[in-house]
């Protein structure tokens, strides 16, 4: 059964947990024929994209009145490329599904991080004997030069302290190159390999190499990427 978002007491994504600097916010209260749903919202929606942009350059939480109705008239948010839009938005939506399809299922909620906890992450759970986010040590990155295969891979080391599990993401410029979920059951040194996307293989080509951010959760690492050896 949905609900969709008709008012703030109701909606499926409205904040309803005691008061604070914050705002519920429907598109259509700033343009009521906006269609923009929780994909469209975080990639391309300019009204989203608008509000925003006025929470973060106004003390508080965003207006609506703030946003202008101009506003509603442009398909795409800034840095949306109308040209490459279409081919841009299928690539993304088939990495979603990607991800959905190889990231590991839980069968029940998770502890909380201690980050989001009022008492913070200053000791481990007591009594629990087990890491808690305060006490185990991160996934890392390994490795600060590295080739691509000629199939366009890369083969990032990952190094835990403990059982893991997460996402190897490759960057450039702000851009998502490449990423591959990973798990391990305990401490190991593995290796995952990440493909390069079609852009990122092309740019691979023309130059020798690039330097590109890795990361693993908040552990992020600047490498250097080299081309695939020359086909003989």
């Amino acid at each position: 059964m949905a609900v969709p978002n008709s008012d703030a007491a109701t909606g499926t994504t409205s904040l309803r947990t005691d008061d604070g600097p914050r705002t519920n916010v429907a598109t259509q209260d700033v343009c009521p024929g906006n269609l923009a749903e929780h994909l469209a919202l975080g990639t391309y929606d300019d009204v989203g994209w608008a509000l925003a942009l006025d929470a973060l350059e106004h003390p508080g939480p965003a207006v609506p009145g703030r946003v202008d109705a101009a506003e509603c008239a442009k398909p795409l948010m800034p840095g949306v490329n109308p040209a490459t839009f279409p081919t841009d938005m299928a690539a993304n939506t088939a990495e979603i599904v990607r991800s959905f399809a190889a990231t590991p299922q839980l069968r029940e909620e998770p502890p909380l991080k201690c980050f989001v906890l009022a008492a913070g992450c200053g000791a481990a759970t007591a009594g629990s004997g087990a890491p808690t986010a305060a006490s185990a040590a991160p996934p890392r990155v390994g490795s600060p030069a590295i080739r691509a295969t000629r199939s366009g891979r890369v083969r990032l080391k990952v190094r835990c302290a403990a059982a893991c599990s997460g996402t190897v993401v490759l960057r450039r410029a702000g851009r998502t190159l490449g990423r591959r979920a990973f798990r391990a059951p305990r401490a190991a040194t593995f290796v995952v390999p990440v493909r390069l996307d079609a852009r990122a293989r092309r740019s691979l080509r023309r130059t020798a190499r690039q330097r590109v951010e890795a990361s693993v959760g908040a552990a992020r690492r600047t490498m250097v990427v080299g081309r695939p050896p020359l086909s003989r």
